[in-house]
């Protein structure tokens, strides 16, 4: 569901069970925020267990919600040092691999041609034990390439290993509804993402009056909300940031990065935060009943 059907949903709940009023907006976003990590921590809690320098198996993450946040990244490494500096959104390493080459000498100083050993696992260690292994002379590094977390990076051996591939767990995007508003009841406009708030049709310098352009548009006093496609979605409304024929305002809205199946854990940790605990069944049951009684409680309402 988006932001909108799961703001209107909350607010269903909340009048069945606390017999308040409309949740406000500037709430639902900050304990979407919230909601949103808390559930990314509970949900990797469940795979990560104790040892933090354990791989996180393919058959795992096929199974966890998690996977909408999986992500790849190729590490820019350090050949002097063998450090690699780890993606600003990276929770958690699922697996990491590395190639490297194989040198062909003909008695000279300088390889005359190398050739690809082919990809290979690097396995994690603590940081005193990937020290110690730098030093054992029983270590073959080139077979078996090892690692350490350290300083917001990592430590590869053998340095000259390339093509470091990082699969991890990413930070979860934070869920963000966006609105502009009726300008007679001032009652919030959910704006799609995409969306944007414009006088779309006005061009510039139309001005109304006879500003000599061929065909002199009016312009209305209110812009209006269209879609990506600049196809009209709600006509009239206002937003502050639209203050002249040539302003626009992109919707800032980022949906919940979840599978759809996970989205009322979601609304049961908002209702949880302001003392309404409910089961995801009883969660669903409700927005059966929502939508039976065809309940017109909403954002865009005129």
């Amino acid at each position: 569901m988006n932001l909108e059907r799961a703001y209107n949903l909350i607010n269903y709940i909340i009048s069945k069970e606390n017999s308040g009023g409309a949740f406000p907006l500037n709430r639902y976003n900050d304990l979407l925020v919230l909601a949103n990590y808390d559930h990314f921590n509970s949900e990797l809690k469940k795979i990560d267990g104790i040892n933090d320098l354990s791989p996180i198996e393919d058959v795992v993450i096929s199974i966890t919600p998690l996977r909408p946040f999986v992500k790849t990244s190729v590490l820019t490494k350090n050949a002097l040092t063998g450090f690699a500096t780890l993606p600003t959104d990276y929770v958690r390493w699922m697996s990491l691999s590395c190639e490297y080459l194989s040198y062909l000498y003909t008695g000279g100083t300088n390889p005359v041609s190398s050739a690809r050993r082919g990809v290979r696992n690097v396995k994690m260690l603590s940081f005193d034990n990937y020290i110690r292994s730098q030093s054992d002379v029983a270590t073959r590094a080139d077979i078996n390439p090892f690692g350490a977390f350290a300083n917001a990076g990592l430590f590869i051996t053998p340095y000259d290993a390339y093509n470091v591939v990082l699969w991890y767990l990413r930070k979860p995007v934070s869920p963000y509804f966006d609105y502009c508003q009726n300008p007679t009841t001032m009652l919030p406009i959910y704006m799609p993402a995409g969306s944007h708030v414009s006088f779309l049709n006005i061009a510039p310098g139309d001005d109304g009056g006879g500003g000599g352009d061929p065909i002199d548009v009016p312009i209305p006093e209110y812009p209006s909300l269209y879609d990506a496609n600049n196809t009209l979605l709600v006509a009239n409304v206002y937003k502050q940031q639209v203050v002249s024929p040539t302003s626009i305002y992109n919707s800032q809205t980022v949906e919940l990065e979840w599978d759809e199946n996970q989205h009322n854990m979601i609304i049961g940790r908002i209702l949880s935060y302001v003392g309404i605990n409910l089961s995801e069944p009883v969660i669903t049951q409700y927005a059966m009943t929502m939508d039976g009684k065809g309940n017109t409680q909403g954002t865009n309402a005129e």
